[in-house]
């Protein structure tokens, strides 16, 4: 099934990063918790796994 672009809300994300237009993801989990991903954010998934960021400990 091919999704139309207004219905495919994490792929327009992507396509935004990458085609280097802001960006931000919003997550929002079954448990009522909901977040905002920091500016610029989604294009660390495009980056080489070396300028990823650290994981915290």
């Amino acid at each position: 099934m091919v999704l139309k672009d207004e219905q495919d809300a994490y792929g327009q994300l992507l396509l935004d990063a990458f085609e280097g237009r802001p960006a931000i993801e919003v997550v929002e989990r079954d448990d009522g918790f909901a977040m905002a991903s920091a500016a610029g954010a989604p294009t660390n998934y495009l980056a080489p796994f070396r300028s990823w960021p650290a994981h915290p400990a």
